[in-house]
């Protein structure tokens, strides 16, 4: 069966997904460690001086923010990258399954397009719950924690929009399901 070019542009579409899904993934992976190791730092600095300075004084020096809104912050990062790593990582799998099938109309994966949007639903919304508490656990630790510079979104929009094209691709296997068994007639 010859591939029409409507279901080649999809396929390419999927690839190029695919291939942003691992580049988010990647980089929410080393941002997490990232802010990971930054956290480990700056919290070990107390002790070590240069020119008669700590470095932790050093850094708030120039950095002009306190060491708790610095922890703060990429405490709010780690969280935040890892549930976006998770995302990317579920994006990824989706699009594997997808140009493997050969195309997006197929039950098996209306089902994980479905299950991908409400992930994108609650793992952005439990992300953004659990940065507010770890930054406002750390707030208790450290003082003059300063206010957050994230804006942390929900992306209420991008999973009802998976959610419908499911709905959409799970139709489209219902039609290609029943052209099947009752192809339709050319006049």
């Amino acid at each position: 069966m010859e591939t029409s070019k409507s279901l080649k542009t999809i396929q390419t579409v999927f690839k190029v997904v695919k291939v942003i899904s691992i580049i988010v993934l990647i980089c929410s992976i080393i941002g997490a460690v990232g802010c990971a190791i930054g956290i480990v730092t700056l919290s070990s600095l107390g002790s070590l001086a240069i020119d008669g300075k700590t470095l932790e004084e050093l850094i708030v020096e120039r950095s002009g923010e306190n060491m708790g809104t610095m922890i703060a912050n990429m405490t709010e990062g780690v969280i935040l990258c890892a549930a976006e790593a998770v995302l990317a990582a579920f994006a990824k799998k989706y699009c594997v399954a997808e140009l493997n099938a050969g195309t997006p109309f197929t039950f098996e994966g209306a089902k994980q397009l479905r299950d991908l949007s409400l992930l994108v639903i609650f793992v952005s919304l439990g992300a953004a719950v659990v940065a507010a508490i770890a930054y406002a656990v750390v707030s208790l630790l450290y003082s003059d924690v300063g206010q957050t510079d994230f804006e942390v979104a929900i992306n209420l929009g991008t999973g009802l929009m998976l959610l419908f094209l499911s709905v959409v691709f799970k139709h489209g296997a219902e039609v290609a399901e029943k052209n099947k068994e009752d192809p339709p007639v050319l006049e």
